[in-house]
């Protein structure tokens, strides 16, 4: 145990855990630190004790010191003084991760602290000493909290939006392996630098649920499909790559304190485009104690000006001064992501039962696109179209199209298929890929093709293909056809609508109920089927006894399961798990077009359950086996279904490595 002194004599400062060991692995290299010759009296977090010491590594937890006796000490560094938590901190931050390449127009050692303006802000000295502006900031909070918004009605048109159409370069078919990286790495999308050299920018660093850094931090810029791909950053520290302007030359990014794995610095750069970065300045986020969130989203929007999605809250801000321009109100927190236009001068706020839009570079409350209860707020998302002035949203299975040129919508509608509650973007002129891999034939209004890939959210979709930076297998820039050859065979092929659909708007349809005997006491015959109505009634079909086409609500029996079941008895561990056989009652839903089933969607009450239960074991296995008629009231009914072979898509395909692999579609039918 290592010894510090204090006045009374030589005592062991208990505050701070020392393990001789070298599991750790290092950060900050002994070699980079013998240069600094960092010999120096430590203290703990109590001032009362102290020992000289060298330091000669460093990690995200623990600072290795050699004692004068030659012993090497790993210390806790939560455990040490202030003033040594902030000198390590220092330390690290000398060390950019551009300083190989160029020197810190702004020295990164004291970031400026980025605060949210509030009307009874402190007069604290900021850590930073050049003028920050922070107490002249304080704005009305932009959406979703202004009260005077225009609302799109029948009645009521969404205000004038305008935005300047962009076409994105069409991206060559291609692959290119840089490195071996650890496969939950996080990773960024493709940034566009360059539409006419193909040139495109992309990070990869430590996970967020890391306990520490398993790799460095990377960077890289090249054109595509092959490279080749120039190494721009190499840190030991989180660093990622959020975005970058082509028409300003500035590039956003992100950085962390050594052993904080979550955003706390905003990095903006310049040079990207030369791969010579600059950095030009650095300012630390307002982040709460022990947090581990990452920015959401994040683009600039002008020169020098950033806007993003943290915490839940909007924030602006000049990076020249770090004067905060605007943000949104923090006791209202958006959950999903908030969508930019191509020209970075709109954006999208998804909000309870709609979509706001807004001006990117002043915050003003444009106008608010409702678009029904079923539009939920913390899973909603816009895409806009950068070849027309329109936007997509989508939140789980519901999804709708917005031209704000036309003033024209198609109103939202349920899928027969889950899209994630996130967009990738626009495929082509009428195909929208959401985020589970479904492509969406937008004229049609129907799901068409399901890709089964997992590399989504670090893509980007471009006029005729899509880009992955994938590290499961190594860190590889991947660019794919899209929609691929078979998809689009398909497509050619469909058949007339009138063939293809089961239902649409107007369709008639019979409601049939199938219950058992004698009739579970929750279940109500007359209640379930007045609800079932006003549903289908909000699918736009309509009602009429004598349809060929059925919706059947069924309840009944499932195949016996056996079941384990643990008595929870505050105080008592280990109690013996019973084994109980459970016949579940399934509620299930089905559209039948004579004796053939089109589409169907049932409870999933027929799995085993775990885990420890309060109730008794013939309580246990009743609630089990009870019927479950509220399933059908979060039910939302699709309003157009294809016929078979077609009600799950055309097809289906499986992108593994590099190719896409295409699987028999009857093997996905339920």
């Amino acid at each position: 145990m290592a010894k510090f002194s204090n006045r009374v004599g030589v005592l062991p400062l208990l505050a701070i855990l020392i393990v001789y060991s070298d599991a750790l692995t290092p950060i900050f290299a002994q070699e980079a630190i013998q240069e600094i010759k960092l010999d120096r009296v430590w203290r703990d977090s109590t001032g009362l004790f102290s020992v000289q010491a060298e330091l000669v590594e460093l990690t995200p937890m623990i600072a290795k010191l050699r004692l004068k006796e030659g012993k090497v000490a790993e210390v806790r560094r939560e455990s040490l003084s202030k003033a040594d938590q902030d000198f390590l901190i220092e330390l690290e931050k000398s060390r950019s991760p551009f300083e190989k390449k160029s020197t810190p127009l702004v020295p990164p050692a004291k970031p400026a602290q980025l605060k949210p303006s509030t009307a009874t802000e402190s007069k604290a000295v900021p850590e930073h000493p050049a003028p920050l502006g922070l107490s002249s900031a304080h704005l009305p909070p932009i959406l979703p909290t202004l009260k005077n918004v225009i609302v799109h009605s029948q009645s009521t048109q969404l205000g004038k939006l305008e935005s300047t159409v962009q076409s994105p370069p069409t991206m060559p078919v291609g692959e290119a392996y840089l490195a071996d990286v650890y496969p939950m790495s996080r990773v960024s999308q493709p940034l566009l630098v360059d539409a006419d050299t193909k040139t495109i920018a992309f990070s990869c660093s430590p996970s967020i649920h890391a306990s520490r850094p398993l790799q460095k931090s990377l960077a890289y810029v090249g054109p595509l499909p092959k490279g080749p791909f120039e190494l721009l950053v190499e840190s030991e520290d989180p660093f990622t790559l959020l975005d970058h302007n082509p028409e300003t030359g500035q590039t956003l990014a992100t950085g962390s304190v050594l052993g904080e794995l979550s955003d706390r610095d905003l990095i903006l750069v310049e040079g990207l485009g030369e791969g010579n970065l600059r950095e030009v300045s650095r300012f630390r986020l307002p982040v709460n104690a022990g947090s581990r969130t990452q920015i959401a989203t994040a683009k600039l929007v002008a020169l020098n000006q950033a806007v993003l999605l943290y915490e839940g809250v909007i924030y602006s801000w000049d990076l020249s001064s770090g004067k905060q321009l605007y943000q949104s109100d923090p006791a209202r927190r958006i959950f999903s992501s908030i969508s930019f236009s191509e020209d970075r001068k709109l954006i999208t706020i998804p909000a309870e039962g709609g979509v706001h839009f807004a001006n990117a570079r002043t915050g003003e409350d444009l106008g608010y696109l409702s678009l029904g209860p079923n539009f939920a707020s913390p899973t909603g998302h816009a895409a806009f179209d950068p070849r027309e002035n329109r936007i997509a949203y989508c939140n789980s299975d519901l999804w709708g199209t917005y031209d704000y040129k036309t003033q024209s919508m198609q109103p939202a509608e349920t899928t027969t298929v889950r899209l994630a509650g996130k967009l990738v973007g626009w495929a082509g002129p009428d195909l929208l890929l959401a985020g589970d891999g479904v492509l969406i034939k937008t004229d049609l209004r129907v799901p068409i093709w399901v890709y089964s890939a997992s590399c989504w959210p670090s893509s980007c979709l471009w006029n005729d293909s899509v880009t992955f930076i994938d590290s499961r297998e190594g860190l590889r820039v991947r660019t794919l056809p899209m929609p691929h050859a078979p998809a689009k065979a398909a497509i050619a092929g469909l058949p007339p609508i009138e063939k293809l659909l089961a239902t649409d708007r107007g369709t008639a349809v019979q409601l049939k109920l199938e219950l058992p005997e004698p009739c579970p006491e929750n279940v109500k015959p007359d209640i379930l089927r007045a609800r079932m109505s006003k549903k289908i009634a909000q699918a736009g079909w309509t009602l009429a006894e004598n349809s060929e086409l059925q919706l059947v609500v069924m309840i009944h029996p499932g195949k016996p399961f056996k079941d384990s079941y643990q008595p929870y008895l505050p105080g008592q561990f280990n109690l013996e798990r019973k084994v109980v056989e459970i016949t579940p009652m399934i509620s299930r839903l089905e559209l039948r077009n004579g004796n053939d089933m089109v589409w169907g969607i049932q409870s999933q009450n027929n799995r085993p359950g775990y885990g420890a239960s309060p109730k008794s074991l013939e309580d246990y296995v009743k609630e089990r086996e009870q019927a479950l008629p509220g399933y059908f009231d979060n039910i939302e009914l699709p309003v157009r279904i294809p016929q078979k072979p077609y009600t799950f898509g055309l097809g289906s395909s499986h992108y593994n490595i590099g190719v896409w692999q295409d699987s028999r579609r009857d093997e996905h039918q339920p």
